[in-house]
């Protein structure tokens, strides 16, 4: 199966969609949720799946290798209830589904990152659970598997550290589930006699987290009026970095080349933008719609999602040409001006 052709029938476009997403126009059927984060080579999330026709199952994964094995094994076995998530596991499980949505979390053999000053990149941190805790259903469960003494240890300590889950079993751990199939990775660490701990537990409380929707907008842009020269309207401009507070989320929009059509004088300006885990790298384009109206906008280059933080940075760009010219803002569909900067 060509890549293309994967991505459209398994890959979910998510940062196109509305969030939380709409799971029953993915699926085309409703039912229980399960979510694999870091599926590795896809068969345990394949193997769930195809035994379970009925449950919708969402894998995580950002390695591109790990996606196109699982497509082979959904095409192979003719699964149609598994979709794809590229992206970063504690942000997309945090905005793309809704409070009490997911039955069950799998999180077989994550990274350790056994040095100790990594060990703030582990994704079993406290305030992981307790988001793990607010988008389980309320008998959902949570399932983490390692053969790493020192992160099973780290497990240990913050699963026992909290009140909102509990485990399934008398122990904090077990080292076996019955009637469990068993990963790849799974078997290797078993040859080679490592100790393998499962971590199962449940949702003890009801979330009270309040329901949340983020729609797509319309693209932003900005219509400025004025007398302007085409040739050198932001020509050697040095935009500066921006780093700016929303909704306690630090923000960073970080401007990078600008690239001129010619002929026609068009410009774009590259633009990174980061809110915590999301990044985003896209363009702003900057339209000469007569020799008085300029058009800012973004590009449909990199597909950006129009968040806070975009939105901004059109804005910088669209304040940038106001300052090096005689043109002033005559509409625009941007939000309030950010007020606090931090650096």
């Amino acid at each position: 199966m060509k890549l293309s052709t994967a991505l459209h029938l398994y890959s979910v476009p998510w940062t196109q969609l509305d969030w939380p997403l709409n799971r029953k126009a993915l699926f085309g059927f409703d039912g229980p949720l399960d979510v694999e984060i870091g599926f590795g080579n896809g068969a345990f999330l394949a193997d769930l799946a195809q035994a379970s026709s009925d449950r919708q199952f969402v894998g995580i994964e950002r390695s591109l290798g790990s996606l196109q094995r699982l497509f082979a094994r959904l095409k192979e076995n003719g699964i149609e209830n598994v979709r794809v998530i590229q992206a970063d596991a504690s942000f997309a499980f945090d905005s793309l589904f809704a409070p009490g949505d997911v039955a069950r979390l799998f999180v077989n053999f994550p990274d350790p990152w056994p040095k100790e000053r990594h060990h703030s990149r582990r994704l079993i941190q406290p305030a992981f659970v307790d988001l793990v805790s607010r988008r389980l259903t309320p008998d959902g469960e949570l399932m983490i598997g390692t053969d790493h003494a020192d992160y099973a240890e780290w497990i240990i300590e913050v699963l026992e550290g909290q009140s909102k889950l509990a485990s399934k079993h008398g122990t904090t751990y077990v080292s076996d589930i019955p009637g469990r199939k068993p990963t790849k990775y799974e078997q290797k660490a078993r040859e080679i006699g490592s100790k393998i701990h499962f971590f199962e537990w449940t949702n003890a409380t009801a979330t009270t987290e309040p329901g949340r929707s983020e729609r797509i907008e319309d693209m932003p842009n900005v219509l400025l009026e004025g007398s302007y020269e085409p040739d050198t309207l932001l020509k050697n401009a040095n935009l500066e970095t921006a780093t700016l507070k929303h909704c306690g989320v630090t923000v960073v929009l970080k401007p990078g080349h600008i690239y001129r059509e010619e002929p026609g004088g068009h410009l774009m300006v590259e633009m990174m933008v980061r809110e915590d885990a999301f990044s985003q790298h896209f363009g702003v384009s900057v339209i000469l719609r007569s020799p008085q109206k300029v058009l800012v906008k973004l590009s449909p280059i990199g597909y950006p999602r129009p968040t806070w933080g975009v939105k901004e940075a059109v804005r910088l760009v669209a304040d940038a040409l106001v300052e090096r010219s005689a043109m002033q803002v005559a509409s625009s569909t941007l939000p309030p001006q950010a007020t606090a900067v931090e650096s």
